[in-house]
C-alpha cells in the first residue's frame, strides 16, 4: 500500500487524492486477490457486466456515435483547459522577452580564449538572424 501511495502523490508530497487513490487501489487489488480467487477470469460479475455493455454499445448504432460523441467532447474540452486558464502551460517564460541564453558546452580543458572566439561569433549569427 505505501507503494501506492508514492505512486498517486506528487512527488512524494502528502496529499489526500494521494491517500485516497491508495486506498481504492489497495482495497482493489486485496478484493481482487482474496475475495475473487476462487472464480475463473470469465465468471467475474465485472467481466460479465462488461460484457453485456461492449456488446449493446457494438450493436447499437446510437450508442456508438453516443461514444464518439462523447470522447471527441472531452478531447474538446481538455483542449480548452489551456485557453480558459484552467491548466497553465509554461513551456516557454515570459517574464524576461528581450533577453536570449544560449549554453554552450564544450570539452573539459578547452581553452578560455577559444571560447569566447566562439561566444563572440555566436552572437554575430544570431544578431544577423533575428534581423
Amino acid at each position: 500500500m505505501a507503494a501506492s501511495y508514492y505512486a498517486f502523490s506528487q512527488n512524494g508530497k502528502p496529499s489526500v487524492l494521494a491517500v485516497v487513490s491508495a486506498l481504492i487501489f489497495g482495497v482493489g487489488m486485496w478484493m481482487k486477490q482474496y475475495k475473487l480467487d476462487n472464480k475463473s477470469f470469465e465468471e467475474s460479475r465485472l467481466i460479465k457486466w462488461y460484457e453485456v455493455k461492449i456488446k449493446s454499445i457494438i450493436i447499437s448504432r446510437s450508442k456508438r456515435i453516443g461514444l464518439i460523441a462523447i470522447a471527441l467532447l472531452m478531447v474538446v474540452l481538455s483542449v480548452l483547459t489551456i485557453p480558459l486558464g484552467i491548466l497553465n502551460v509554461g513551456l516557454m517564460q515570459y517574464d524576461d522577452l528581450n533577453e536570449l541564453t544560449v549554453e554552450i558546452e564544450a570539452p573539459y580543458g578547452a581553452p578560455l580564449k577559444k571560447l569566447l572566439i566562439l561566444q563572440h561569433m555566436l552572437k554575430h549569427y544570431l544578431m544577423r538572424c533575428l534581423r
